[in-house]
């Protein structure tokens, strides 16, 4: 699951990647610089303000302040964030340039794509 700004969260299953700007007992407030949301997850006190996180789970709230119910959190700090940016923003590229095309021609490609990948 790739993730989305939290600006642009609907309802259902979603992934965000953010940083922690305050913690409580059961959830975490996280900001992407679209938007903050909290995330509610059991082990919620474990992170800390400036951790970087990326979060999957279900959207229970969707009004101005998003609420997740958080399946699982990755605390992401360390990693090259700006790196993990680009390679979503190639990813993205590169589905608008799939779903440009027809059908038969997304099958076509997909397979390819998965032949190559199973080498």
């Amino acid at each position: 699951m790739y993730w989305r700004k939290i600006a642009e969260l609907e309802g259902g299953e979603v992934a965000i990647l953010g940083v922690v700007i305050s913690v409580f007992e059961n959830c975490i407030v996280v900001e992407d610089g679209t938007g903050r949301a909290r995330v509610y997850h059991d082990r919620a006190h474990r992170f800390k303000p400036k951790d970087i996180v990326y979060v999957v789970g279900s959207l229970i709230s969707s009004g101005e302040f998003k609420e997740i119910q958080a399946y699982g959190i990755a605390n992401l700090s360390g990693m090259d964030i700006s790196l993990l940016r680009r390679v979503e923003l190639l990813r993205r590229k590169v589905s608008g340039m799939v779903e440009g095309v027809g059908d038969a021609q997304q099958d076509r490609f997909r397979g390819s794509w998965n032949a190559e990948g199973d080498s």
